[in-house]
């Protein structure tokens, strides 16, 4: 939940986009996360301390998941999986 509300605040914020897509979709062994928006995008190389995307890397990196993430203009996406821990596990 906290992961996907920092996509959307920072969408809102600073992507000056049009639309956001997100699926959220359950397989066996991982939950995964799709994330897209149509704003101005940024460049992923310099992304700051202290930014939403540090904070979403630490919670993605605290469940023990991926993160992909490609930015250009027009096409932000973030492609998130995070491990599903049961007991076939």
């Amino acid at each position: 939940f906290r992961i996907t509300q920092e996509l959307i605040n920072n969408t809102l914020k600073h992507a000056n986009a049009q639309n956001i897509r997100i699926t959220l979709s359950e397989f066996d062994d991982f939950i995964s996360l799709f994330y897209f928006d149509d704003g101005k995008g940024f460049d992923t190389g310099s992304v700051v301390l202290g930014s939403g995307i540090i904070n979403i890397k630490e919670r993605v990196e605290i469940c023990n998941g991926k993160v992909k993430i490609d930015s250009k203009p027009k096409s932000t996406t973030f492609e998130i999986e995070l491990p599903i821990e049961n007991e076939n596990n």
